[in-house]
């Protein structure tokens, strides 16, 4: 899945192979070989990937909400909360009233 999301984000910024290692400052050898499965990037480089296409890095692994990327639950009930953390709200460390 790697292989095809670095190929499929460099196509949707109109870069070749070579365009983006130079980018990169890799070879284009080295993008072939990624988007080939021949290789992987290593973390560091997955890192900057994610940074350079501006995506996640699960996004960059091809993770979907049905292959188990994690998502923030934002519908929480806001007195469950409160009766789970005691009623206490802080922000910036400081107790909010």
């Amino acid at each position: 899945m790697l292989a095809n999301r670095i190929k499929e984000l460099r196509k949707l910024l109109n870069l070749s192979q070579r365009e983006l290692a130079e980018l990169l400052k890799v070879s284009q050898q080295t993008i072939a070989s990624w988007e080939t499965h021949r290789s992987e990037p290593s973390y560091d480089m997955m890192l900057h990937l994610a940074s350079f296409f501006d995506v996640t890095l699960d996004d960059l692994l091809g993770r979907h909400d049905s292959q188990g990327a994690s998502q923030p639950n934002n519908s929480h009930d806001l007195q469950q909360f409160l009766l789970d953390n005691q009623g206490l709200l802080t922000y910036g460390g400081a107790e909010l009233t």
